[in-house]
């Protein structure tokens, strides 16, 4: 466990840099709203959706609703600069009601199934209301790759909650530039770059929205004079982003105390 605990924590600092440098500058911003029949099915808002940013230097080519095309920069093969072409990733997302924890649901949705594992792990995804973080959601992702030597081609899913037996799935693939015989902007080998890419998309993905609260427990004290209680969001955000006001200024503590007159949550 521990050794997965550092494993884990290093993974999330290169994904932070990452995504510190490259998605400030995003050219695409895709927005999925969840089907109408998940959503319906499990009680969840309508505006709820995934937002997932495209790397720097990549912009959308083509989109159809909850998949599309993003295209980068040129690549060329070494020795032949005539064959070229430009870097690009396939995204898609949906929406899976199978039973199972994020890492189940991430394996499950692998489309190159015989292509070989180049890693996985458990990855935080940013909850935001607005422009404001309320929280993060715990999931899982895994990376494939294809099998032949040299051949620069990669899988990316990313499968996390939004509620007992219903995952966001994020699915993105480098198919070009095809294998190490091409280099991406002169230098890159394009192995690296497409693992690259694929990753910071990945992390670049975050939940927007309000989530309905789970748990919200109120008790009036002071013989009435105040009101103190807890608000829990849904079960797929950290309760310490709970954000509890009193007389608009707000607390940070999962448990808030306000006047009897002016209780609300945030």
């Amino acid at each position: 466990m521990r050794r997965f605990s550092v494993v884990f924590g290093l993974l999330s600092g290169l994904l932070a840099l990452a995504v510190g440098t490259q998605i400030a500058g995003a050219q695409s911003v895709e927005r999925i709203r969840i089907s109408d029949p998940a959503r319906r099915a499990h009680q969840l808002p309508p505006g709820l959706l995934v937002e997932l940013a495209s790397p720097t230097r990549y912009d959308r080519q083509s989109s159809s609703g909850n998949s599309g095309r993003w295209v980068g920069p040129r690549f060329e093969q070494v020795g032949h600069p005539e064959n070229a072409g430009f870097a690009s990733l396939e995204w898609s997302v949906s929406f899976d009601q199978r039973q199972g924890d994020a890492e189940a649901v991430a394996k499950a949705n692998i489309e190159h199934t015989n292509w070989t594992r180049d890693q996985q792990g458990g990855l935080s995804v940013p909850h935001v209301v607005g422009a404001k973080g309320v929280g993060t959601i715990l999931g899982f992702y895994v990376m494939m790759r294809a099998p032949t030597t040299g051949d620069a081609r990669f899988e990316g899913v990313l499968a996390f909650p939004l509620d007992k037996n219903l995952q966001a799935v994020i699915r993105l693939e480098a198919l070009d530039p095809p294998d190490d015989t091409y280099i991406v902007n002169g230098s890159s080998v394009a192995s690296s770059w497409n693992r690259g890419q694929v990753l910071v998309a990945l992390a670049g993905a975050q939940l927007q929205g309000n989530l309905p609260p789970q748990i919200v427990a109120a008790r009036s004290t002071q013989r009435g004079r105040k009101v103190r209680g807890k608000v829990v969001p849904g079960r797929r955000t950290s309760a310490a982003s709970t954000r509890c006001v009193r007389s608009g200024a707000a607390r940070t503590a999962s448990q808030c105390a306000w006047p009897a007159s002016r209780p609300r949550a945030e």
